[in-house]
């Protein structure tokens, strides 16, 4: 999601992930623009938001949905530039797949199986 495409400087080898990069805000009823640099080899993670004024030097990462400070500072800053410690397993995809889902399904459609039983028995009776 661009804005202002015209200040967008992006570096070689960068990898974006439907990520938000905001050029320009209001405020105090005045459009402000600004630039969004991203340097070569950096990462930016799905649902991220680069404001403006931010300029990531070469190799940084920008983590799911994280803000950068920009021109603010770190006021306004929801996260960090750094990549996270938190290694995820694939093991935990097919547990949910194998075991979460008919879970849920059986759950959900658990309130359905009184409701057949009295409708069926008010049909046998007409």
């Amino acid at each position: 999601e661009e804005e202002e495409p015209e200040l967008i400087a992006i570096g070689d080898d960068v990898q974006v992930s439907f990520a938000c990069l905001s050029t320009a805000a209001i405020m105090d009823g005045e459009l402000v623009l600004g630039r969004v640099r991203i340097g070569a080899r950096s990462k930016v993670r799905p649902r991220a938001v680069l404001v403006l004024g931010t300029d990531l030097s070469e190799g940084s990462e920008v983590g799911p949905l994280a803000s950068t400070a920009g021109w603010m500072g770190r006021v306004g800053a929801l996260g960090s530039v750094e990549e996270s410690e938190i290694k995820r397993t694939e093991t935990q995809g097919l547990l949910r797949l194998l075991v979460g889902c008919p879970l849920l399904l059986l759950l959900h459609s658990w309130s359905y199986v009184p409701v057949a039983w009295a409708l069926q028995a008010l049909w046998q009776r007409c």
